[in-house]
């Protein structure tokens, strides 16, 4: 075999390495038996499914932080904030690598092989919301300990990503009412005080008769629907072009023979049940935080970046076919021009095969967050949201948290 001929086919299996190392089956995939089962009402199912992805090795790798982000919705829909709080605990330091530590290998990545090549990095406010359901989750188990120290772990959060927050009225908010509860159950009287006057002016609808000190007080956390799925999409090179702000691209794309290339796209909004919140059989009024919506205006800021690392990687592509398919075979070589052709086409493939669209989010997410307060004789109280319902004990002096999920 000539020099050549060596090189290509160490090319090709470097090529091939690279791209298995990098990528895998689309996150979509891997998590869709969990959706299924949460759509048929079955969370415990879609909890054991979680759990064997975690157990087949998933555990320490690239995906267990959201693998367990996952599981903590599921347990909250299981009516298991305990289970759900040391979910989010575990999860919590882990995000914070991966969001904080820059990656320049697998940003070349993105751009050669996959998307999917990349270590997932959460937007600030799903980070934001693994405090704020940490905080919910220990306050509906009754550990008003772990749910103070959520709150502070809140604060710092809240503090150093609230700016980058593309809806911070709402989920900001909704955390700092959470974190003023938390200090209230452990008599914190003052800083409560001040977390809660940072919430009324996001929330001024729920501030309109504070809770009396001689009664009680009653949160109601409601989780509603989930967000949209990220999906792979393929989509014509002049959407594609267009999606990447480069108008030349579609040309280019074109003039090397690719038709399509493979996006990341948002499905449609899922349709919600009523989630209107009833206490004692009498309505009462809840501040919804749209959290779909901050989905889905914080992945049209990055689909551009997104768009032009697929055309590079589909340029690269048919460019290496044609490159290597045109070079001559050398010298003694007999046939060395199809063989040329044979591993600009196995190049290619192999690239291509590796290209998994980075299909990964926190998928378990409610697509509305709701809360309500309210001052309350002490008593036993039936909480409905929706068709859901719970029945918590008010005491005097103390706060209440009620957690609904309505999906």
């Amino acid at each position: 075999m000539s020099p050549w001929l060596r090189a290509q086919v160490g090319g090709l299996c470097c090529i091939a390495m690279l791209s298995g190392c990098a990528t895998g089956a689309p996150y979509e995939r891997d998590v869709a038996a969990t959706h299924q089962a949460l759509d048929a009402g079955q969370p415990d199912r879609a909890r054991a499914s979680l759990e064997a992805l975690l157990a087949d090795g998933r555990r320490d790798g690239p995906e267990g932080v959201l693998l367990r982000l996952e599981l903590a919705v599921v347990a909250l829909h299981q009516g298991l904030p305990a289970v759900a709080a040391g979910a989010l605990a575990q999860a919590d330091p882990l995000l914070e690598v991966v969001d904080l530590t820059k990656d320049d290998a697998g940003e070349v990545a993105s751009w050669l092989f996959a998307d999917a090549a990349r270590p997932y990095r959460s937007p600030a406010w799903e980070k934001l919301l693994v405090n704020v359901l940490g905080m919910a989750s220990r306050l509906a188990a009754g550990d008003r300990r772990g749910a103070l120290v959520e709150a502070r772990r809140f604060d710092v959060v809240a503090r150093f990503f609230g700016e980058r927050s593309q809806d911070p009225g709402r989920v900001l908010g909704v955390g700092r009412l959470l974190a003023g509860v938390a200090h209230e159950a452990v008599g914190r009287d003052r800083a409560a005080r001040l977390y809660l006057d940072e919430a009324r002016a996001a929330l001024p609808a729920l501030f309109t008769d504070g809770p009396d000190a001689s009664g009680g007080e009653l949160v109601v956390l409601v989780l509603a629907g989930r967000l949209p799925a990220k999906v792979a999409q393929p989509v014509d090179v002049d959407t594609a072009g267009l999606l990447a702000v480069q108008p030349g691209a579609a040309q280019n794309l074109r003039e090397l023979g690719v038709k399509e290339v493979l996006l990341v796209g948002l499905a449609a909004d899922r349709p919600l049940e009523d989630a209107a919140v009833a206490v004692a059989g009498l309505p009462v009024t809840v501040a919804w935080a749209d959290l779909a919506a901050t989905a889905r205006a914080d992945f049209e800021r990055v689909r551009p970046q997104l768009a032009r690392a697929a055309i590079t990687r589909a340029l690269s592509r048919q460019t290496v076919r044609r490159t290597v398919a045109s070079a001559d075979g050398g010298g003694d070589e007999r046939g060395g021009a199809n063989l040329g052709h044979l591993l600009g086409g196995l190049l290619a493939g192999t690239m291509e095969a590796g290209d998994t669209p980075d299909t990964r989010a926190w998928s378990t997410l409610p697509a509305r967050l709701g809360v309500a307060r309210l001052a309350l004789s002490p008593g036993t109280y039936d909480v409905a949201a929706g068709d859901h319902l719970v029945t918590v004990e008010v005491r005097a002096g103390r706060p209440t948290l009620a957690l609904l999920v309505v999906d």
